[in-house]
């Protein structure tokens, strides 16, 4: 399994991609995940919308035991803010 190869450090998940919703990340069966992961001593790469950064805040937040990484700076676009 991942948890007992030495080399892996943790998983990535893209949620930036059309066929996932926006929240998607809050919802319990992918939190208790995330959670299942720290359990393991393994991290999550968060790869999402600009525009979600808050829920993966709040993903965060619910979820301390596990390590997180904002991969490409959270796909980081000055206009999707506007």
């Amino acid at each position: 399994t991942v948890a007992t190869t030495p080399k892996v450090k943790g998983v990535r998940q893209v949620l930036h991609g059309a066929a996932t919703p926006a929240g998607y990340c809050l919802q319990p069966e992918f939190v208790r995940g995330r959670r299942e992961l720290g359990k393991r001593k393994l991290m999550f790469d968060l790869c999402m919308r600009p525009t979600e950064l808050m829920d993966a805040a709040a993903l965060i937040r619910q979820v301390p035991e596990t390590y997180f990484i904002l991969d490409h700076c959270g796909n980081a676009d000055v206009n999707a803010f506007r």
